[in-house]
């Protein structure tokens, strides 16, 4: 995992809920990412569902 998912993946595991929500949106954002890494972190985010 490049070191921008990891920024991405601690800032996940540290926050609340309103931040994850603009973690994940601003994450969206990015042109660079593929799906499987986005679904990865949306896992982080909210590992109960």
């Amino acid at each position: 995992m490049d070191e921008k998912i990891e920024q991405y993946r601690r800032a996940l595991e540290n926050a609340g809920p309103r931040l994850k929500e603009l973690i994940l949106h601003r994450l969206e954002q990015e042109a660079d990412i593929s799906f499987e890494e986005f679904l990865e972190l949306c896992r982080v985010a909210y590992p109960e569902e």
